[in-house]
């Protein structure tokens, strides 16, 4: 129980107050402590739950009381979920937590602020990037791994790879770089605003994203940061991790390797060299992940729930 006579002293004065049509919640974790609190009297009052990456992932595999919740949850007319991507409303169908519709609802990029305004042709180094909180699940480990073991196929090929971003494991990445003598090539720029991100995507050659499983089992939805990277037509090296390749077609805007594959990895560092600018990936992104786009789909969702 998430219980919390403080909370729901505030939870329910506010929606008195305010008188929602809907409620939509961030994450199944929030949507049971949402519940809990809850005592509006409009009792068949819709309330949406997204459901982003751990709260499809981590959470089915350690709580079997959040399956039995979610389970429970879902059977209730006034209950709504909705998924970034198709691999997470597939592990909830796989754990028993059968939702009312398939609503798929992807994250999205705003294609008018990622737009790229120049091409850099330069390719004396090549030049690779990663923006990303610098966590478990952004395998960064790997990256530097797959870097190491490029360099040293391939030492007479000039590159560089900066990480933009901070996190608990800063300590650690920056002394496996030492370690695996990448000092010379691999940058740790810091946590960056949009407009800095931008002007970073728009100097690199090849975007980097090794997500993976961490030991929890807690899973990524789709990475935002490949998407904006994708808006900025660069091509991609990520994993084939939860809902990515909802995003990325191997071969078409990239490639995909299993996670922790080193060696795949490294080749497909290599491979991409003879990549240039695709525009291709910024019409996928204007397809099926546009910010606009994004806020129609949820519109029509709540309408349906609304007026039938």
């Amino acid at each position: 129980s998430f219980s919390d006579r403080a909370f729901a002293y505030k939870l329910n004065q506010s929606i008195e107050s305010f008188k929602p049509d809907i409620i939509h919640c961030q994450f199944g974790t929030d949507a049971l402590k949402l519940i809990d609190n809850l005592k509006y009297r409009k009792k068949d009052i819709p309330i949406f739950i997204q459901f982003r990456g751990y709260d499809a992932s981590m959470m089915l595999r350690e709580s079997p009381v959040y399956v039995r919740r979610m389970r429970k949850l879902f059977k209730r007319k006034n209950i709504h979920p909705i998924f970034v991507a198709e691999y997470l409303y597939n592990n909830l169908i796989n754990y028993g937590a059968v939702p009312d519709k398939k609503r798929i609802l992807y994250s999205c990029t705003d294609l008018t602020f990622f737009k790229r305004s120049s091409y850099p042709i330069d390719r004396e180094v090549h030049r690779f990037l990663q923006i990303s909180s610098l966590t478990e699940k952004k395998g960064h480990r790997y990256t530097l791994e797959a870097f190491a073991l490029f360099k040293k196929q391939h030492p007479d090929i000039n590159w560089n790879l900066n990480i933009a971003g901070d996190g608990p494991q800063y300590k650690v990445l920056f002394d496996l770089v030492n370690q695996l003598g990448l000092g010379e090539q691999v940058k740790f720029i810091g946590k960056v605003t949009p407009k800095e991100a931008k002007d970073l995507l728009e100097n690199a050659h090849y975007f980097v994203h090794h997500s993976i499983t961490d030991d929890r089992g807690s899973t990524e939805g789709i990475p935002n940061a490949i998407m904006e990277a994708m808006a900025m037509e660069l091509p991609v090296i990520s994993t084939r991790h939860a809902g990515i390749p909802e995003l990325v077609e191997e071969g078409v805007h990239g490639y995909l390797v299993d996670e922790k594959d080193i060696q795949t990895y490294a080749s497909r560092i290599a491979n991409i060299l003879e990549w240039d600018k695709q525009p291709i990936n910024r019409s996928k992104i204007a397809e099926k992940f546009e910010l606009n786009q994004h806020i129609d789909t949820l519109t029509a969702f709540y309408e349906e729930e609304l007026y039938g």
